[in-house]
């Protein structure tokens, strides 16, 4: 793919090259389904992208610390 976007940045912005496949890391609220929404919505328009979040199981979150340290 050719081109490139910008990204601004504190004292202006920073040009990168396009790419065929993004990671991108969805964090926020854990409460709603917007982080659903926003994959099928990438994957209806046939974007690359492989998105990851934090654990949104609020229970699995809760316990981490003892399933970690016992």
């Amino acid at each position: 793919m050719h081109g490139a976007f910008c990204l601004r940045v504190p004292g202006g912005f920073e040009s990168h090259p396009l790419r065929s496949s993004w990671k991108v890391y969805l964090a926020g609220e854990i409460h709603s389904d917007w982080r659903e929404r926003i994959a099928d919505g990438a994957k209806e328009a046939g974007l690359d992208i492989t998105f990851t979040s934090p654990v949104t199981d609020h229970a699995a979150s809760d316990d981490v610390g003892v399933a970690i340290l016992g």
